[in-house]
């Protein structure tokens, strides 16, 4: 996994074109952990190694395929599924795992809240790796 990745060096926020802040990262947790460093790593990469352990651990992953409403029972959870052929289903499982962002679903059905602080749109920079993250 480390491989994979990249490490950050300096982080740059840019606001309007113009940087803001710039925090150097270098190995800040040296002597705590064996990984000293703030690793970068691809969404997907990070989606394909999550998986592929998943998978050994008998967990099959469905793509295209949405969570239309769940409700808990005692021992499992009874969930609504939607296909891309426009199919619905509906499944029983032991968990329920909301991995759905800021606008989950399951976050939102289960009552936890998200506080919400408007920001405005920026840049930030990982110097060394050459990866951006828009913000907003």
């Amino acid at each position: 996994m480390i491989e994979a990745g990249e490490k950050a060096r300096l982080l740059e926020g840019h606001l309007d074109r113009r940087p803001f802040a710039r925090i150097p990262f270098g190995d800040f947790g040296e002597g705590l952990s064996r990984y000293p460093f703030m690793l970068v790593l691809p969404q997907d990469v990070h989606e394909r190694f999550l998986e592929k352990e998943l998978k050994r651990a008998g967990v099959l992953v469905e793509r295209n395929c949405e969570l239309l409403d769940f409700e808990q029972r005692n021992d499992s959870i009874l969930a609504r599924l939607g296909t891309t052929k426009r199919r619905k289903e509906t499944a029983s499982f032991e968990y329920l795992c909301g991995c759905d962002g800021a606008h989950s679903s399951v976050r939102e059905k289960c009552g936890i809240s998200f506080p919400r602080r408007h920001l405005r749109a920026g840049v930030f920079r990982c110097r060394r790796c050459g990866h951006r993250a828009d913000s907003g």
